[in-house]
């Protein structure tokens, strides 16, 4: 319990959230009888990893056949390298893509308080109920996603994650795998 002009507030840690990777646990905060939402930033920030990276979703996908099925590759526009020197491509990325991101950070943060400050996970659809190649919902998709990476871009603690920086890295075409076919002719 603590007492600010008079108010009174109260923090509450959950320990069964302790987390030995971070030694950290999540907590809930009242002040004067109502939940403070947990804006608590260290007095250092960390600088981003790559300070010039910025990267936007553009206005089409790219839907490509794997297989027996069709899946859907949003692309998205990453600009990186000081003003000097701009690095400008586009990355194809799957919205379990997105998804893995999501995982990768919510455990680098597990326990600390920067956790409750992240951005909704971007909401999956059953594909019995939804067609996931439909126009609609692919616009729909993209737009949540573009709205994810741009929270994630307001967090400092984040832009300094190296699996953050990573997901943005440029795919060298040469580390690709290729397979080339040739005729008889």
């Amino acid at each position: 319990p603590f007492t600010i002009q008079g108010k009174n507030g109260k923090v509450t840690p959950s320990l069964n959230t302790y987390s030995q990777l971070t030694k950290g646990f999540s907590y809930e905060c009242t002040f004067d009888g109502e939940k403070i939402k947990e804006l608590v930033f260290d007095k250092q920030e960390p600088p981003p990893l790559k300070p010039n990276l910025k990267a936007t979703l553009l206005q089409s996908a790219l839907i490509k056949r794997q297989g027996d099925k069709k899946v859907v590759y949003y692309k998205v526009e990453v600009t990186d390298g000081d003003p000097l020197n701009v690095d400008k491509y586009v990355l194809q990325k799957r919205f379990s893509d997105f998804e893995r991101l999501d995982h990768l950070i919510r455990s680098n943060f597990s326990g600390h308080h920067l956790q409750s400050n992240l951005p909704p996970k971007p909401s999956k659809s059953v594909k019995l109920i939804t067609d996931h190649l439909d126009k609609r919902f692919v616009q729909s998709r993209r737009n949540e996603l573009s709205r994810y990476i741009a929270k994630l871009f307001r967090l400092p603690k984040v832009t300094a994650n190296p699996d953050f920086a990573a997901f943005f890295e440029k795919v060298n075409s040469s580390d690709e795998f290729k397979v080339q076919e040739e005729s008889d002719e």
